[in-house]
């Protein structure tokens, strides 16, 4: 799947800058396709956001802190993408 190809080479070859531009681009043009189209409401707002999420997350993949693996809050991918989301 292109995201699985896109996580393997961001991890091995890319910045945290370059990961998140190239993150943006895919999925804004996966998720957003014939969007000027698209009546958006509040649920389907938040599913793609949840979408978003969920694919930003296996880009940027965990955070290594003090030998302890864990998972990126939004709050942090939000500062990786500086804030520009498919809804914006």
């Amino acid at each position: 799947m292109c995201f699985d190809f896109l996580y393997d080479f961001c991890l091995k070859h890319c910045t945290e800058e370059i990961s998140a531009i190239l993150s943006y681009m895919c999925i804004g043009i996966i998720a957003t396709y014939a969007s000027e189209t698209w009546v958006l409401k509040e649920t389907a707002i938040q599913k793609l956001l949840v979408f978003e999420w969920k694919i930003l997350r296996r880009i940027f993949g965990p955070t290594k802190e003090n030998q302890i693996w864990r998972i990126k809050p939004n709050e942090e991918l939000e500062k990786l993408i500086k804030h520009n989301n498919i809804v914006n």
